[in-house]
C-alpha cells in the first residue's frame, strides 16, 4: 500500500514530420510448376515448362538457371510470359527417362522479377521423365 507513483509532466516542441515506415514487401514466390517439381513420370512429348509466381513479374526478364548441364532441357524458343504476367513458358524438348532440373533464379542469377523489381525468390524445378 506504500506504491508512489512519480510522474512529471513538460511542455515540448512540435514534432518533425515522419513518414510513418513502411512494411516490408513480400517477394514473388513460385506458386506452381508445370510439369509439378519433384514428379517421375513426365511425358517426354512435353513441349514447354511452365511457372507461376505469385504476382506480375517484368515481361523480358528471366531466369532458367542451369543445374547441371546433362540435367537443363533442349530449350527450342525463347522463354516469354502469357498475357496474365505471371506465368513463364519455356519451350523445350525432352528425352525419356532423363532427369531434368533448372532453377528459377538461383543466388547468382536473379532475373525473374516482379514489376517492381525485387528478385523472386530460388526455386528448384526438378522432375523425370518416363522411360
Amino acid at each position: 500500500s506504500g506504491l508512489k507513483i512519480r510522474y512529471r509532466v513538460s511542455k515540448a516542441g512540435p514534432m518533425p514530420f515522419q513518414e510513418a515506415p513502411r512494411p516490408p514487401v513480400a517477394p514473388p514466390v513460385v506458386i506452381s510448376t508445370f510439369p509439378e517439381s519433384g514428379v517421375s513420370d513426365v511425358d517426354s512429348a512435353l513441349t514447354e515448362l511452365r511457372v507461376t509466381f505469385s504476382k506480375p513479374m517484368q515481361d523480358g526478364s528471366w531466369a532458367w538457371t542451369i543445374w547441371g548441364e546433362e540435367n537443363f532441357p533442349e530449350m527450342t524458343g525463347q522463354p516469354r510470359f502469357l498475357a496474365d504476367g505471371r506465368t513463364c513458358v519455356l519451350p523445350v524438348r525432352l528425352k525419356p527417362g532423363r532427369l531434368y532440373a533448372t532453377w528459377l533464379n538461383s543466388e547468382t542469377n536473379q532475373d525473374f522479377e516482379d514489376r517492381a523489381g525485387q528478385s523472386a525468390v530460388p526455386y528448384l524445378l526438378i522432375f523425370e521423365t518416363r522411360k
